[in-house]
């Protein structure tokens, strides 16, 4: 089995020394590499430049940088599972604009300190809904991840479903109350749409993930 797998946030520049991103450390996507290549899997890893990675690990920064890696390497490789745990920025900068007019991204440097900054944001193309497009195996299993922010059942659901409408085979779930400390709670939606698995740590979890790679072998 051929394994490609994402994690880490992607960051988004607003000079040579500033960038927005999320909170992401990649420590789950990590976890779970971990485990699978100590299940002697061939596992190809796409990690954030500030996440933990292993040797050969392949590094991104940028949504464009992530994007780029990840149909290359699914274009070019016959992967039979994508486990996609990047956390992708859903906005873009669009443009910076301070007190000396408008900063084009292009410009470089470093913005002044000391004045106001206006950044106009663009909402970014789900990389999730191409990646089928782009791979070489069409049959590839895709394994998403959603993560909500103390979201009832009814708005949970309709998150996970919405993840399923952009190709996912399966969907881990987790919501940002379920996470504190050694606690990493949460749930692996099926292509029914059914809860199959739930974990209450990320070494469950990397558990559960390789009982469903098992069974696309």
């Amino acid at each position: 089995m051929n394994l490609l797998i994402t994690y880490g946030g992607t960051s988004e520049p607003i000079d040579n020394v500033r960038y927005i991103t999320n909170f992401s450390t990649g420590e789950t996507g990590y976890s779970i590499a971990q485990y699978l290549k100590q299940q002697d899997l061939s596992v190809t890893t796409l990690c954030a430049r500030s996440a933990r990675g292993f040797a050969g690990s392949k590094r991104f920064f940028t949504y464009e940088d992530l994007q780029n890696h990840l149909y290359h390497e699914l274009r070019n490789h016959s992967y039979d599972v994508v486990i996609h745990a990047a956390a992708v920025s859903d906005y873009l900068i669009d443009e910076v604009k301070t007190a000396e007019g408008n900063k084009g991204l292009s410009s470089g440097g470093k913005l002044k300190s000391g004045q106001n900054l206006v950044l106009k944001l663009k909402p970014s193309k789900k990389i999730l809904s191409q990646l089928r497009e782009h791979s070489k195996n069409k049959n590839i299993c895709i394994i998403a991840f959603k993560l909500t922010d103390n979201a009832s059942l009814e708005e949970r659901e309709a998150s996970v479903a919405r993840v399923f409408d952009d190709g996912a085979n399966y969907v881990v779930h987790n919501d940002l109350n379920a996470i504190h400390h050694k606690v990493h709670k949460g749930s692996i939606y099926d292509h029914k749409q059914h809860i199959c698995n739930e974990f209450h740590s990320k070494e469950e979890l990397a558990k559960n993930l390789f009982h469903i790679i098992q069974e696309q072998s």
